[in-house]
């Protein structure tokens, strides 16, 4: 049984039954100091109601059970159909749980857990302290092991850099500028031409526009279709044509296309990226290439059925990233020519990449050993602890 995340708040469909039982049980003028030093209160209760009437998972506890493993690992976004039925059934028949999450979002805007695992691990410092400062975590039960999908960075790209430039054409002196989408409802293509035609008329000098579409990207109805455009300096990335043109046919992705060994070769043959908001941000930085954040408030403003608002900047996340990498936010198409000619600036600078790099430690820590060594000392330890309590 899935759990939705208004489980965390009060809700409305129980309020008036809730207030009229607490009201005949202790009177208006206690009630009304209740709900005045104890808001809190009403969570819980709600939550306690909730969680009643939506039972245990018994299916799921019956495998468990049989099964009884000493662990169980879950790689989770901490919202979705069971991470709070495995808390539960986990903590029933005492099996630690050590979740895993997916996205630097995670535990500031998308934890809808009920409870906590034993351990949560997260990919660095600050995921760390928004795992306390927003999900209530006690720091001992979160652990920074890095990030599970970006180990494959820690290893040379299988193609090289300049034999993936040669494939597509771009000379080995030439400046290659990515742009990284996103999976919003953004008009990427109208972007491009915009740089495209920079560089045409000479306000931009000669370089390259790599593209690399998000591998779950929605399209807004008004964009042009990439391979409708006759591009003067904007390339699609070869790995992600069958990807893009998939999802614009509305066919699912296959999701063996979404491959980080391919986003490993495109980050280390560019320059540096420009990206509407998305993780490759991050991922870029990690990579020591200078990035800018194109988010023109014109297209948020005009664009009724953007799913990308301004709010977005500000997410705790984003907002840290902000603040911490340098790292331009582009807010006006009129800036756009000045904003990319301070990113080549930060192209050119031969000190720029370990600065990014150092930057993208408070995001993601790197560690001399790999992943599933730091993820089995982990597991290690709470076997033992629950060998010990047995």
């Amino acid at each position: 049984m899935a759990y939705h995340r208004s489980i965390q708040r009060f809700p409305e469909e129980f309020a008036d039954g809730f207030r009229a039982l607490w009201r005949r049980i202790v009177g208006e003028e206690a009630y009304a100091l209740l709900v005045k030093r104890c808001k809190w209160y009403r969570y819980h209760l709600s939550r306690w109601h909730l969680l009643h009437r939506a039972g245990r998972n018994r299916d799921l506890g019956k495998f468990l059970s049989n099964l009884n493993p000493d662990v169980i690992i879950y790689p989770t976004v901490l919202d979705g159909l069971y991470p709070i039925d495995l808390l539960r059934e986990g903590r029933r028949l005492k099996i630690p749980t050590v979740y895993l999450m997916n996205s630097w979002d995670n535990p500031s805007t998308r934890a809808a857990v009920v409870g906590f695992p034993d351990q949560l691990v997260v990919w660095g410092e600050q995921t760390r302290r928004h795992a306390i400062d927003y999900m209530g975590a006690k720091p001992e039960r979160v652990s920074v092991l890095g990030a599970a999908q970006f180990e494959v960075f820690r290893n040379a790209p299988a193609v090289p850099r300049a034999q993936y430039r040669r494939q597509l054409g771009i000379r080995a002196d030439e400046t290659v500028i990515a742009y990284g989408g996103c999976s919003r409802l953004v008009n990427e293509t109208a972007h491009l031409a915009l740089l495209d035609q920079a560089i045409e008329d000479g306000t931009l000098p000669r370089l390259k526009i790599l593209y690399r579409p998000h591998p779950w990207r929605a399209f807004p109805e008004q964009e042009t279709y990439f391979y409708d455009i006759d591009w003067k300096n904007v390339i699609m990335d070869p790995t992600m044509e069958e990807c893009y043109r998939a999802i614009r046919n509305g066919r699912s992705m296959p999701i063996e296309l979404a491959n980080y060994k391919n986003t490993h070769i495109f980050l280390h043959a560019i320059d540096g990226l420009i990206s509407p908001l998305s993780t490759i941000l991050l991922e870029t930085i990690m990579h020591g290439k200078p990035i800018m954040c194109l988010f023109p408030e014109e297209e948020m403003n005009l664009n009724k059925g953007n799913s990308l608002s301004s709010s977005d900047l500000y997410f705790p996340h984003v907002a840290e990233f902000f603040e911490r990498v340098d790292c331009n936010i582009c807010r006006r198409y009129s800036d756009l020519i000045t904003e990319v000619q301070e990113l080549l600036q930060s192209i050119a600078d031969p000190s720029m990449s370990e600065k990014l790099q150092t930057q993208s430690e408070y995001f993601v820590r790197p560690s001399s050993d790999a992943y599933h060594q730091r993820l089995a000392l982990l597991i290690d330890k709470l076997v033992a602890g629950r060998s010990r309590k047995a």
